[in-house]
């Protein structure tokens, strides 16, 4: 009977795996095989229990999710200063911001999450916040505006740009020595410290000119901005309300820095996080944020609460009250406009630890998770109540930070995941009841922790794990890690192996999630350009652009094999489409078949997909290139001037992308086209270029453009004009006193002596 129960599952299991072969939807959590976790050779099970922790035995690639890295610009982690503000220190951070999205893709990212607020300042020209220290330096302006500048190279590469902002933070490091108690200290001593690090700060800074609303921590010794004062949320809004008015960002989100948290164990009534103890203040040498509650508990609706809050509720409610306010802003901002920012939140891992097994402590809660009694608390230690924000749909995603292991024994991984994995999941449920949008779940992995002696992930395998791991839920969309700098691997040898393990997971592409609308309709490819290349297997296709499509999925299959459209197995390539075009070189393998999907620009893929038919393939001919035009077909180049040049785009067969090159020669068509002009501007059918002629006495002077297709290239040479001097260039009346060539004696003379000189330093420096 076992045995033909056993066949009966068996057979079960085939059929099942059957009908979802050729299915455009993902195979469910349920059907993916799944084994016990190992680490260190021995069985994982969840905390205060004897359950193991199981793992899908296989990754599954899906179609899309969020992959991400944040990017730390506090104390210049992860990207180094602007070191000065002249063109070639603008070109370096360039520089260095490329490579940074260069790892990303090497990773399969398609999203950043680029600090651009680490303290009350800002990393983009600000009429509310300074300049921030750790871009050229506090107040400094660098030269050029690097958000704008961030959000169009990430857009470029089909990636997402979401802004990483820490609300409150004034000082990123402790203003007392040695990080010693506020409370070693007499008031008036923190009060004149305060005033001293206030007043060093830039004038338009807002902390600096309402030191009313800024408070000091009593363990924690850094200035932080109020939350409870609705002017200080306020001005959280007009931010977010600035950024998301000036730049075209994908979304924005808040780290896990709210209140700052107190030695020991906090309490829900009385003072301990911030300095001056028990003093209350209303003025601008406030300490702590007593004041703002007194004011609370004498008029309750002018901070829009309830009555009868405890100090600890009252910093929950400050805190939702401000995520409540940017939660209406930004929907504002979306429908206004039609665009679709996020705003998220990155807490700490615990919202608060569970009862059950922590009787009678304070900290804890029945909904809680199956974490220690005194795991490190969002709710508690930081007044967060990041459960409620998740249940009121203030977030469109929370992305805990998970920055621990499976083996943890006070968070594990296991544990933690799957309780936000049942809490986003129920309120999506309710949500999805009221017709309301999904409230999405990313991880955040610390992958620092591959080299943190103390509490470091001892087994290289461990981010494969989590990945694994998080796959048992459908509510998670995807995941991100802290911080980008580990994925150079550069380190330790622990931390090498661990991102090659990972890399062996995130190694297919994936698009990024779908938002908004289905807006892919009847999407489709119409037109394709497919070129042969000499090898017989060879083959490049030009995709046009389309305005609607965001990108393109590349299949590969057999000869007489169907596609799943969800499956990694037949997925070949994502595709970011580009204004100019895209080019798809291609080698085409014996018996295989190839196809094309367009994705809309809310990332949503089409039904549709277009075969690429090998045997429509032609062979590639060079661009065709019209009439140069050389100074406006003017014999005679006036000397020191920009000397247009003009031609029509050259044309090609095979509506390729066409580079240009243009080159200069002073010796005439059969000399030497030595001078390049490299910069060149297209308007309309026409594309317009100049050269500076410089002052000799030039024969010949024409122009050689060259049209190249990336395979093949054909160039033309422009007519030919002569460069003089100006004297030579005068009307031949006779002078008074004429010198050399009919010149003044004395006036031209010194003339040809100053144009000899520049024209000699300019010859030189081209050849340098």
């Amino acid at each position: 009977m076992k045995k033909c129960i056993k066949g009966l599952n068996a057979l079960f299991l085939i059929i099942l795996s059957f009908v979802f072969l050729f299915s455009s939807y993902p195979v469910p959590a349920f059907a993916a095989e799944e084994e016990p976790l190992l680490v260190d050779g021995k069985k994982v099970t969840y905390l205060n229990s004897s359950t193991q922790v199981t793992i899908p035995k296989f990754y599954q690639t899906p179609i899309a999710e969020m992959r991400g890295v944040w990017v730390a610009t506090v104390f210049n982690i992860d990207i180094g200063k602007q070191a000065g503000t002249t063109e070639s220190a603008i070109k370096a951070y360039q520089d260095n911001f490329v490579a940074i999205l260069d790892r990303m893709e090497l990773y399969r990212m398609n999203t950043i999450f680029f600090q651009i607020r680490p303290a009350n300042d800002a990393f983009y020209p600000s009429e509310l916040n300074p300049w921030s220290e750790f871009l050229a330096g506090h107040g400094v302006n660098p030269g050029w505006d690097p958000l704008e500048w961030m959000i169009e190279e990430t857009h470029k590469r089909g990636m997402f740009f979401q802004c990483w902002l820490n609300a409150f933070r004034i000082t990123p490091s402790a203003i007392l020595p040695n990080e010693t108690n506020a409370s070693r200290y007499s008031n008036e001593e923190l009060i004149s410290l305060k005033h001293q690090k206030l007043n060093s700060l830039s004038e338009i800074s807002f902390a600096r000119r309402h030191p009313e609303y800024v408070i000091l921590g009593e363990s924690d010794t850094k200035l932080i901005l109020n939350p409870g004062e609705p002017a200080v949320q306020d001005f959280l809004v007009d931010t977010i309300t600035e950024i998301v008015s000036k730049y075209d960002v994908d979304g924005l989100h808040f780290d896990d820095y709210f209140y700052l948290s107190g030695s020991g164990a906090n309490s829900q009534t009385t003072n301990r996080n911030f300095a001056g103890g028990n003093t209350v203040w209303h003025n601008e040498d406030t300490l702590n944020d007593l004041g703002t509650y007194n004011r609370y508990v004498n008029n309750p609706s002018s901070f829009q609460m309830p009555a009868g809050l405890s100090l600890g509720d009252f910093r929950r409610e400050s805190i939702n009250n401000m995520m409540r306010k940017i939660r209406q802003a930004i929907d504002s901002h979306n429908q206004k406009t039609g665009k679709f920012v996020e705003f998220g939140s990155k807490p700490a891992a615990v919202w608060r630890s569970n009862s059950e097994y922590c009787p009678g402590n304070e900290r804890t809660s029945p909904d809680g998770s199956n974490t220690h009694c005194y795991a490190y608390s969002s709710y508690y230690d930081l007044f967060a109540d990041t459960k409620k924000w998740v249940a009121e749909g203030l977030v469109d995603y929370i992305a805990p930070q998970v920055y621990y292991d499976f083996a943890n024994r006070e968070v594990p991984y296991a544990d933690i995941v799957s309780w936000w994995a049942d809490v986003v999941s129920k309120t999506n449920d309710a949500r999805e009841a009221q017709g309301l949008k999904p409230v999405k779940m990313y991880v955040a992995h610390g992958i620092y922790q591959f080299e943190d002696s103390d509490t470091r992930f001892l087994d290289p395998k461990e981010m494969v794990y989590q990945l694994k791991f998080n796959q048992k839920f459908p509510c998670i969309k995807g995941s991100a890690v802290f911080a980008y700098n580990d994925l150079l691997a550069n380190t330790t040898t622990l931390l090498k192996q661990g991102m090659a393990y990972f890399r062996t997971v995130w190694n297919q592409p994936v698009l990024p999630l779908p938002r908004g609308e289905d807006d892919s309709g009847n999407l489709a490819i119409d037109h394709l350009n497919i070129v042969r290349k000499q090898a017989e297997s060879e083959f490049k296709i030009f995709i046009p652009y389309r305005e609607n499509i965001a990108y393109y999925v590349l299949y590969q299959t057999d000869s007489g094999g169907k596609i799943d459209l969800n499956s990694s197995q037949n997925r070949s390539d994502i595709i970011s489409a580009r204004k100019e075009g895209n080019i798809l070189n291609l080698t085409k393998e014996e018996n295989k078949r190839y196809f094309l999907r367009p994705v809309s620009k809310n990332c949503h893929p089409s039904s549709n997909i277009k075969e690429i038919d090998f045997g429509q393939a032609q062979p590639n001919t060079p661009p065709e290139l019209g009439e140069i035009i050389f100074n406006e077909g003017k014999p005679i180049i006036t000397p020191l001037t920009d000397t247009l040049i003009k031609f029509k785009q050259a044309v090609d067969a095979e509506d390729r992308i066409i580079d240009y090159q243009i080159l200069v020669s002073i010796t005439g068509p059969e000399g030497n086209f030595r001078y390049e002009v490299e910069d060149y501007e297209i308007v309309g059918e026409y594309i317009y270029a100049y050269w500076y002629s410089f002052a000799f006495d030039i024969e010949e002077v024409c122009v050689k453009v060259i049209a190249s297709d990336g395979d093949l290239e054909t160039y033309r040479i422009s007519n030919v004009a002569k460069l003089v001097s100006s004297c030579q260039n005068q009307d031949p009346e006779p002078e008074p006193n004429p010198g050399p060539k009919g010149c003044q004696t004395g006036t031209c003379w010194l003339t040809y002596a100053w144009l000899f000189s520049f024209g000699l330093l300019f010859l030189l420096k081209k050849r340098r």
